[in-house]
């Protein structure tokens, strides 16, 4: 003691709590409430008798050394300890990942991805097409899970999907770890039996403009599903050849988003009708999930924010969530600025095409949600 446990969400269950890993290094495990709420008290306390007083308060219960320093090593076994271990661990990933070729797709098993596939494909049958277009040059869409969202996914998605635009930026959220300030993968995703392709000229360009390296932390795309939808989305519903640039945001300082901004536009000078910016976040996270007693509404923030959004204000809307601490946990404030800046440099205008929630029964929490286009004259 002290022992450090490294970052996992606890998600209610009627069965007990499953503790998830972000960086899929371990199966979601299912263990009973007591174990979750010792993991939690030695992650918070100095000394073993502290962990006994805390987990007696909590629970009831009175527990021994041995039961102690067994769940220790249980979560080392499973490199849940930041430690040498998960260090070691870490780095063996991450050796591995720049050998390979390609970036595979960890949110989708192949059997995942060919039904994900067919309904895409499936729903894309009754969906007019034409309305989108050329004159959209940025796209705000959620990183829900897709069988959540499919609506939302589709009605967004198939406005670009005979848009001559063939240059797509993702800009992504970190939900595991990140490294650096902005992360660029530079390297292809690997689709089932498809390729897609970075636009490494304009990578180049970006990472020779920096003052550190942007594509050094590959391990910021393991397990990012906020890059990853849009991928799957991509390489299902565009008609076209398209080449992306995947980036994952995590600088908080507005004035080095401008910067970045600033660096991506001269990246792409001359060219600007073929690119095209996602930004893929979700809105509010609340419930017992997320550490709240219980949900609570969440849409006059959700719609203050997204105003401001739509009109560019980037700037309101960071200082409104940085008033509020964001304490409906918004996702992607930093991504969305950034996305905001490249908007406005684009000269695009925004307007709300969706926003939803999502009441997850079972943890008795909720997420919002939404889509907008930016259209250019």
């Amino acid at each position: 003691m002290p022992v450090q446990v490294r970052y996992v969400e606890f998600i209610p269950h009627e069965q007990g709590v499953i503790i998830r890993d972000p960086l899929g290094l371990v199966e979601p495990l299912l263990v009973p409430p007591e174990t979750a709420i010792l993991i939690f008290t030695i992650a918070t306390s100095e000394s073993r008798e502290e962990v006994k007083e805390k987990f007696a308060q909590q629970t009831g219960l009175l527990i021994k050394d041995e039961d102690i320093d067994r769940l220790i090593q249980q979560l080392d076994e499973f490199y849940l300890l930041y430690n040498e271990r998960f260090l070691s661990r870490l780095e063996e990933i991450e050796r591995e990942l720049q050998r390979q070729s390609f970036k595979y797709l960890d949110v989708f098993s192949d059997e995942d991805y060919l039904d994900f596939q067919s309904e895409v494909r499936k729903r894309m049958e009754s969906v007019d097409t034409a309305g989108g277009g050329d004159s959209i040059a940025g796209l705000l869409v959620p990183h829900i899970d897709y069988n959540v969202a499919m609506d939302t996914y589709i009605s967004a998605y198939s406005l670009i999907a005979r848009s001559s635009r063939d240059v797509i930026f993702i800009l992504g959220v970190p939900h595991s770890m990140a490294r650096l300030p902005m992360s660029i993968l530079n390297k292809p995703y690997h689709v089932y039996s498809t390729v897609v392709h970075n636009e490494e000229e304009i990578i180049a360009s970006i990472r020779s403009a920096l003052d550190f390296d942007p594509t050094g932390d590959i391990l910021a795309f393991r397990n990012e599903h906020s890059i990853e939808f849009p991928v799957a989305f991509l390489s299902t519903i565009k008609s076209s050849p398209f080449r992306i640039v995947p980036i994952i945001v995590s600088e908080s300082d507005r004035q080095r988003l401008q910067e970045f901004a600033d660096v991506i536009m001269r990246a792409v000078e001359g060219q600007e009708e073929r690119v095209l910016f996602i930004s893929s976040v979700d809105f509010s996270h609340v419930g017992k999930k997320f550490g709240d007693a219980e949900p609570f509404d969440t849409s006059e923030v959700d719609r203050t924010y997204l105003d401001y959004l739509l009109n560019l204000q980037n700037n309101e809307a960071y200082e409104y969530l940085e008033e509020l601490q964001n304490y409906t946990r918004i996702d992607g404030q930093y991504t969305n600025y950034l996305f905001v800046e490249l908007m406005k440099r684009m000269g695009a205008s925004g307007s709300l095409m969706d926003y939803r929630k999502f009441e997850e029964k079972e943890t008795d929490s909720i997420v919002t949600y939404a889509s907008a286009r930016f259209d250019v004259d």
